[in-house]
């Protein structure tokens, strides 16, 4: 016999469960779940009912309108209905799918069966196109800054000759299912100073198996020059410009390839800030002296370090293979309407975009505060001990889709409440998320 509920919830934790091949009621000829496209679908099962008297015999019917009614009112936030199913019964291994409706359908022979007090029903039930496991898995992440765990700790940088990585990663056989899931993921602030965290940037490469991601340190492309241990790779590029017109600021080869085809942000980080409000930057893919892509302008923040720019695909175009067509080049470009001016540049990032996520502050992550973002139960909060709070709201992006089967790699930069965004700062990040798959 197979398991299947009905599951009203209010909140995490007050729930009202009607098991439907229990106390009362019996799933006739099973139940055959509909494969959908991730789009809502349709189930119905019969179902036969019995009550001790004919009031409980009405109660329990109505309990199970009751709750597909309260499934249409209620199809997202923490109240609503979850059907639960597994086909293995009293193994506790349920899926479940969000039902945004139904209906409770009599047969012909509803009167002589109530006097019996009994009645068949069709039950039919509108939910989610797929099946999650009811309860969230907390996934092994792993970087090159310790051993595999629950968490890892990162850095705000890249240099894994330091052992400094700004990511980790899930390996494939870890995210099991047949469709991608969003990640639940919790970024604690370790770095004890008064600074908190202000906007937190979350990049996502999803693997093409057998093809892993980028080396980490490709996707960081280092300012040269002028010696600072307070930069990544211990140093930073002077750029400068002599008047208000277009010019290039700095360039550096990379080798497409590795690149897999994919769109990356550009994130740069300055390090010192300037106070110049009429600044423009852009970024441009090119192949000798031919432009092959490029952002659009955009305008800097002043007295801010870390400072985003815009996206490219590498290589702009989509082969139907991964064609090496040999080493292109990045240029930072900008125009100022004030003229010439100078900044120095510590590196410039390239964050992958499979997803990607922006969350800027309202009050700032403080020392030992966790940032928990679950788009599953749609909730971004923030845990400060034993309390919680609200210090993010989200500025850009969907859920990071973390896909099945494949190596995943999550990366994350941040500044903080006063415009810095020192390389030093640190952070510890666990991801968690719920398996999803079409059909169970």
């Amino acid at each position: 016999m197979i398991d299947l509920i009905l599951e009203m919830r209010a909140g995490e934790s007050d729930r009202v469960v009607i098991d439907l091949n229990a106390a009362g009621y019996r799933v006739l000829n099973g139940y055959f779940p509909e494969t959908g496209n991730e789009s809502m679908v349709t189930d119905s099962f019969d179902l036969m009912v019995t009550g001790t008297t004919e009031a409980d015999l009405e109660s329990k019917i109505r309990a199970v309108e009751l709750a597909l009614s309260y499934a249409r009112d209620h199809q997202h936030g923490p109240d609503g209905v979850w059907l639960l199913f597994s086909p293995h019964s009293g193994v506790l291994d349920e899926w479940q799918s969000r039902v945004s409706g139904g209906v409770v359908l009599h047969d012909s022979k509803l009167a002589r069966r109530w006097k019996e007090t009994k009645a068949k029903v069709e039950v039919v039930v509108e939910r989610r196109g797929y099946w999650e496991t009811v309860d969230p898995v907390t996934l092994t992440v792993d970087n090159g800054g310790g051993d595999p765990g629950t968490s890892a700790n990162i850095v705000n940088h890249e240099d894994a000759g330091a052992g400094d990585d700004f990511f980790v990663e899930i390996e494939g056989d870890d995210i099991i299912g047949g469709l991608p899931a969003p990640a639940i993921i919790e970024y604690k602030n370790t770095t004890n100073t008064a600074r908190t965290v202000n906007n937190l940037l979350v990049g996502h490469f999803a693997a093409s198996a057998p093809h892993n991601p980028p080396v980490a340190t490709s996707l960081i492309l280092e300012g040269t020059g002028s010696n600072d241990a307070n930069c990544s790779g211990g140093a930073y590029l002077g750029l400068s410009w002599s008047d208000e017109n277009e010019s290039q600021a700095a360039n550096w080869s990379v080798a497409t390839l590795a690149f897999r085809q994919r769109s990356y942000k550009f994130v740069a980080r300055f390090q010192a800030t300037f106070a110049y409000s009429d600044l423009w930057m852009k970024i441009k893919l090119l192949s000798g002296s031919d432009i092959l892509a490029e952002t659009r302008w955009a305008l800097m923040e002043a007295s801010r370090s870390l400072q985003v720019i815009g996206s490219i695909q590498i290589p702009p175009f989509r082969h139907g293979n991964y064609i090496d067509i040999g080493n292109l080049t990045i240029g930072l470009y900008e125009k100022r309407a004030g003229g010439a001016g100078t900044a120095n540049l510590d590196f410039l990032a390239m964050i992958p975009q499979d997803s990607w996520r922006k969350f800027k502050a309202i009050s700032g992550l403080a020392y030992n505060e966790t940032l928990m973002d679950n788009p599953v139960t749609e909730t971004l909060v923030t845990a400060a001990g034993e309390a919680f709070k609200v210090t993010h709201m989200l500025d850009e992006g969907n859920p990071v889709m973390l896909q099945p089967g494949v190596k995943n790699v999550l990366y994350f930069l941040h500044d903080c409440d006063d415009g810095s965004a020192a390389i030093a700062r640190t952070a510890n990040v666990a991801v968690k998320y719920h398996p999803r798959r079409l059909s169970v």
